[in-house]
């Protein structure tokens, strides 16, 4: 039976339920600060796990509120709903600079940074947030008709990616991938949650080569284009998938999202 903490459980209340900050460690000094960066320029992953800059009882990155809320919580792409609609002086999203150090010497782990990274955000930021369980239009990966066209990955094989990128068409190159971390990847090509419904568990070595889209502009025209092959030169990443044996539908799903009830934007120091 899989065990939960208060932290992980869905609230279908209807007022805001703020997250217990208390007994969460915390950073002994940190430092936030506005940056004006170009739009779409962060230091976070975008659709994927944080890439928080750990380096001993350090840790440096730089980003949105809601890519801060990814960070801290371990949370995807639309996983997250409410952010305030803060700007620069350019009318970009709002970006800030953290720098923060723990106290002690003693080099910290991830979860423990971003537990920390939790607490910032509640302290510095005045956040608040709360879950809900929504059923809500998706996208849902599955293998075809005629089964995946995937490469096993070989025991001992190390997780690697690159990438190439010509003419506006991205190559991905993945080893030892398994089908829910390539949904993170690839989860900023769409405009609503990516689900794995694959029902494939292993890892596998793979190339993923296709035009990326503006999952700003992307509506259902635009995604029944793609699907048509009529989305522009350069396969669309249904066209990648279908190479694989893999198959992107709409349909409607159970979906868990974090909502930010309150934030502020915090005081420089």
């Amino acid at each position: 039976m899989k065990h939960v903490t208060p932290l992980a459980v869905c609230i279908f209340l209807g007022s805001p339920i703020a997250w217990d900050q208390a007994a969460k460690p915390g950073f002994e000094v940190a430092s936030v600060k506005v940056r004006e960066s170009p739009p779409g320029i962060t230091g976070l992953q975008i659709g994927g796990p944080s890439a928080l800059r750990i380096s001993g009882n350090r840790v440096a990155t730089f980003g949105t509120l809601t890519q801060f809320v990814m960070a801290a919580y371990e949370l995807r792409l639309h996983q997250v709903s409410g952010a305030p609609e803060w700007t620069d002086r350019e009318g970009n999203p709002l970006a800030f600079d953290i720098q923060a150090k723990a106290e002690g010497a003693d080099p910290l782990a991830p979860d423990l940074a971003r537990q920390m990274m939790q607490t910032l955000l509640a302290d510095r930021f005045r956040l608040k947030l709360h879950r809900e369980t929504k059923e809500m239009p998706v996208y849902v990966v599955t293998a075809d008709k005629n089964g995946p066209r995937l490469k096993e990955t070989a025991p001992g094989t190390e997780s690697k990616s690159s990438a190439a990128f010509s003419g506006g068409v991205s190559k991905f190159s993945y080893a030892n991938l398994s089908m829910s971390d390539l949904v993170t990847h690839i989860a900023s090509n769409f405009d609503r949650p990516l689900l794995d419904k694959t029902g494939l568990k292993g890892s596998y070595d793979f190339t993923l080569e296709y035009r990326r889209v503006n999952r700003q502009m992307f509506t259902n025209e635009a995604a029944a284009m793609a699907q048509r092959g009529n989305a522009g030169a350069g396969p669309s990443i249904f066209d990648a998938l279908k190479l694989l044996g893999l198959k992107v539908t709409q349909s409607k799903e159970p979906f868990e999202i974090t909502i930010i009830d309150h934030a502020e934007k915090p005081s420089e120091n």
